[in-house]
């Protein structure tokens, strides 16, 4: 594949998320918010939706450092200064 393949690919694959999930979740949370005066994420619980939620970020940042030519696996050595160390890290992950 090469890089202008490539970024049309990703540019179908974005204008998919922004149209699909992006847009949607932001309305959805925007709609929840203005129907409940009183919101805790506690009174949410922990869901596995909350989980699906750090993977996006999660995955983001693996397509960040991949692109910038880390493994960013846990195991590698370029995991030390990746992003996904940091979003990790800010997500509460202990590794």
């Amino acid at each position: 594949m090469n890089e202008k393949e490539f970024l049309n690919q990703l540019s179908d694959i974005m204008n998919k998320f922004y149209g699909e999930i992006y847009t949607p979740m932001v309305n959805l949370v925007n709609e929840y918010i203005e129907s409940n005066e009183t919101i805790s994420l506690y009174d949410l619980s922990y869901q596995e939706n909350f989980k699906k939620l750090d993977d996006m970020a999660l995955l983001t940042a693996w397509v960040i450092d991949r692109l910038d030519g880390r493994v960013a696996c846990i195991g590698d050595k370029s995991y030390k200064g990746s992003l996904l160390k940091k979003v990790r890290k800010a997500l509460g992950y202990t590794l």
